[in-house]
């Protein structure tokens, strides 16, 4: 009878999360379903943080890492039925092996939507609170909405599932875009596969430069493989931006959208020489971007290898301090 119980509470709870989507013509889930949604909270949190800092992984405990993770790169609505500029809020989420829990990239209440102006524009996301564990399946649920004059006139945008299939790209390193075509758009979510990874945080402070007015710029981080494709870690050109609305802290460090990048390790024999001194002939590498203003040619490149930890750089007026977490991706996979 509890069996019988449960198959007939999950059925209710799929149809719950089932609506008519006018532009396929067609009933679609709009949440995950994989699991029996008799057991399993739609809308509980991912709790799971980050693993611990890389110098201190155990040879033992290596197996126990994921084979590989995902760094999201961008979401772009790069069709729009209604026109553009269009104010758009809501959620995009992200479930991964750890837990299937949710963990937020895009959430905007209605009163702090983002205007969106062309194709190219970027929605903000979230920094996640760690690296995603991803060795067959991964998930993101997109729900969007178009604010109107009053919530009466606000419509659904964009709504759906989009499966990222670890297993088909895992020995590539080149982006992937998966497009979710629902209501009155098209979405494109790009992201990045990351085999043998490793987690870095970044931090950058200002040294030396004003730190009475936002840093007008952009900062950028990328792997290796992905140099054409870099993650938007802030963004303000004097009016609109990717960055929190307090732009630089009392310590002077930028306040960045985001600021972890999961980073591959070359190969699986260099994760047995991570605490050893010998120099090994291929890095973990991550590579930190700074542009001045809007002018693309005045740009500084970083690069950080593990296991140093910081840098100082020059870029325009300022000179700053990029410091970089080693950790672990949550290595606790069920």
């Amino acid at each position: 009878r509890g069996a019988s119980a449960a198959k007939k509470f999950h059925l209710v709870c799929r149809r719950d999360i089932t609506e008519y989507d006018p532009k396929r013509e067609d009933f679609i889930y709009t949440r995950f379903c994989s699991f029996n949604l008799a057991f399993f909270d739609l809308n509980e949190e991912s709790t799971a943080m980050h693993g611990p800092p890389l110098e201190e992984l155990l040879m033992s405990e290596m197996h126990l890492m994921p084979s590989s993770s995902v760094n999201i790169i961008s979401l772009k609505i790069i069709e729009s039925d209604v026109g553009y500029p269009v104010d758009v809020f809501g959620t995009v989420i992200a479930r991964d092996e750890v837990d299937y829990k949710c963990v937020y990239l895009f959430r905007r209440g209605r009163n702090d939507s983002q205007r969106i102006c062309s194709p190219e524009d970027m929605l903000t996301l979230t920094v996640p609170r760690r690296g995603f564990g991803v060795t067959d399946t991964m998930i993101f649920e997109i729900n969007l909405k178009i604010r109107g004059d009053t919530s009466v006139d606000d419509k659904d945008f964009s709504k759906g599932v989009i499966e990222h299939c670890s297993v088909q790209h895992f020995t590539s390193m080149r982006p992937v875009a998966h497009l979710l075509t629902s209501w009155r758009s098209t979405v494109e979510l790009l992201c990045s596969q990351v085999a043998w990874p490793v987690g870095a945080t970044i931090k950058v402070n200002i040294m030396n430069g004003p730190c009475d007015v936002p840093f007008n710029g952009k900062i950028s981080a990328w792997t290796v493989g992905n140099v054409h494709h870099h993650i938007i870690l802030y963004e303000y050109n004097g009016r609109t931006g990717t960055c929190s609305p307090a732009l630089i802290e009392h310590d002077g460090s930028i306040v960045l959208a985001r600021s972890f990048v999961a980073v591959p390790v070359p190969s699986l024999d260099n994760m047995h020489h991570l605490q050893e001194d010998e120099e090994e002939e291929e890095d973990i590498v991550l590579y930190v971007c700074f542009i001045s203003g809007s002018n693309e040619d005045e740009r500084t490149i970083v690069t950080l290898r593990f296991p140093e930890e910081e840098t100082v750089c020059n870029n325009g007026y300022y000179e700053l301090r990029v410091k970089v977490s080693w950790t672990t991706i949550y290595y606790n996979i069920y």
